[in-house]
């Protein structure tokens, strides 16, 4: 049975909770081995420094591997790039914690991480493809509906409604096409 310890507290990984561990560990034998008061007061004297240290030396190394794969010609780009270049550095060395997140990809998520351009390999798993799929369609801008489709479902609230528009100032493509599908057959309806 293994020992919790400070460290398991504060880090993400297990390689981070190691790092953290040889940081603190190797603090310790420097201060103990009879160093000069000086050289020994700068080194971190705490958990929250020496854990934010452990995560700068992470980014770095993370920050030479992308810089590495970049001299790559490819198709698509890893995972750690692509979180990296949208400004999710978390998502760059996600691990799974759930059971279900480390599952197989489903086809779906497969289908729109290869039309994002990203490498399925260096995906983790199902709790990995979500996360970056969020930041895939975030990043997407909205499509939104053209003036005369709004003015319409003004003067027709109540077809608005019935296609799940509730906000008239961001009706997108999709609803606007159902709203003009229910236009169209109540007109029919009438009609006959």
């Amino acid at each position: 049975m293994e020992i919790c310890c400070p460290a398991n507290l504060i880090a993400k990984t297990e390689e981070e909770r190691q790092a953290i561990v040889e940081a603190l560990e190797a603090q310790a034998k420097a201060k103990s081995a009879g160093l000069p008061a000086d050289v020994a007061d700068t080194l971190p004297l705490d958990l929250e420094t020496v854990a934010s240290g452990v995560t700068a030396q992470r980014e770095a190394a993370l920050r030479r591997r992308l810089e590495e794969n970049k001299k790559k010609k490819g198709v698509s780009i890893s995972a750690e790039e692509f979180a990296m270049s949208h400004g999710a550095p978390s998502l760059a060395d996600y691990e799974p914690v759930m059971k279900w997140e480390s599952e197989a990809v489903t086809p779906k998520q497969e289908i729109y991480l290869k039309r994002a351009k990203i490498d399925l390999t260096t995906v983790k798993g199902k709790g990995h493809a979500s996360q970056l799929l969020d930041v895939v369609f975030r990043s997407q801008p909205l499509k939104l509906a053209d003036p005369k489709t709004v003015a319409m479902c003004h003067h027709f609230p109540h077809l608005a409604a019935q296609c799940g528009i509730i906000d008239y100032n961001n009706i997108t493509q999709g609803q606007a096409g159902r709203f003009w599908a229910a236009f169209k057959a109540s007109r029919k309806v009438k009609a006959a």
